[in-house]
């Protein structure tokens, strides 16, 4: 009986451990080295044209949903300065129409599910000076709000800036929404994203997981069984 009461007492101090959330902070990223090797990319279809908001890209499970606050995107394969971003990048601009189109951003990415982390670039279309906001939501901490600080396209020097934040997980990024402002009057929310880089489920981690959860269930049914028979 005695044993019984441990081995009850000993699994529920781990149950409880599994459960309890990491401390609960969000971390701004301000380089692409400050990300774990091995995550995953996150494209757009690349075709140019205006397309409708939501638009949805997916790697391996996990779903990231970009929201523009004015109903539409449109997608691009060139940039607007200095060749930031590779040749043939796929990319998401917060107009309906271009450069030329009245801004429609801010642009909300939600993570389904969270992420530990992300890390973006992001450029405005026009050469001028660009400051970037970005408030991240963490599924503990809540909202967190971040600045890049200013970029100064006007150099046409490749001043992209660099969006990232990172989590732990017990509070995983649910969602951040990024806007822009310019010292260019009608400029501010026009801009440019690339690739997202964000955690994806390896195959042997979904089954280490899910081997996990089995075993949880197999050490309790035994407990609760060993249990039944002492008692009778």
């Amino acid at each position: 009986m005695k044993n019984t009461t441990n081995f009850r007492i000993s699994l529920a101090v781990a149950a409880l451990a599994i459960s309890l959330p990491a401390h609960a902070t969000i971390n701004q990223l301000t380089s692409p080295s400050q990300l774990t090797p091995g995550d995953g990319t996150f494209s757009f279809a690349g075709a140019a044209g205006a397309v409708a908001s939501p638009v949805v890209v997916s790697n391996s499970g996990t779903v990231l949903t970009f929201t523009s606050a004015g109903g539409s995107f449109y997608e691009q394969t060139a940039d607007g300065v200095s060749s930031d971003f590779a040749a043939g990048t796929p990319l998401l601009e917060t107009s309906s129409g271009g450069s030329s189109a009245m801004p429609t951003g801010p642009l909300t990415i939600s993570f389904g599910p969270g992420v530990t982390e992300f890390g973006l670039r992001a450029q405005d279309f026009s050469a001028d000076n660009e400051i970037f906001n970005f408030n991240v939501t963490g599924s503990q901490s809540g909202v967190t709000s971040f600045t890049t600080g200013s970029v100064d396209n006007t150099s046409n020097q490749g001043m992209a800036a660099f969006i990232g934040a990172s989590g732990t997980p017990g509070d995983l990024i649910s969602q951040v929404t990024i806007s822009s402002i310019s010292d260019q009057i009608g400029g501010s929310n026009d801009f440019l994203v690339g690739n997202v880089t964000a955690p994806v489920p390896e195959p042997s981690t979904t089954a280490a997981m899910s081997l996990g959860v089995l075993g949880l269930g197999a050490l309790v049914f035994g407990a609760r069984k060993r249990t039944l028979k002492t008692s009778a």
